[in-house]
């Protein structure tokens, strides 16, 4: 069976190292304020916009900042997925 080579640009590997560094603070916790939430994401969506689709990016942090709009805490999870989400997109 051949391997498929995954190995990103140096570019790429940068921005999924961004978000890898964003989901090792995230399931450290189990709650966020919508603020810190938004504020995580939109760290990430600034760091990696040199490493990955800006459309893409932006589609998936302005979802996940929507579904925060009249949230006072965040669940990990609501705070994970979007990240998993921004991984799959640049390593994909």
């Amino acid at each position: 069976m051949l391997r498929r080579s995954t190995a990103l640009p140096s570019r790429e590997l940068r921005a999924v190292e961004v978000v890898d560094a964003a989901l090792s603070v995230a399931v450290r916790r189990s709650r966020f304020t919508a603020a810190e939430a938004v504020e995580l994401l939109q760290g990430v969506q600034t760091k990696v916009r040199d490493g990955a689709p800006a459309e893409a990016v932006a589609r998936i942090v302005g979802e996940a900042e929507q579904s925060y709009h009249n949230l006072l805490l965040v669940d990990r999870a609501q705070v994970v997925d979007p990240l998993l989400d921004l991984r799959l997109q640049l390593s994909g």
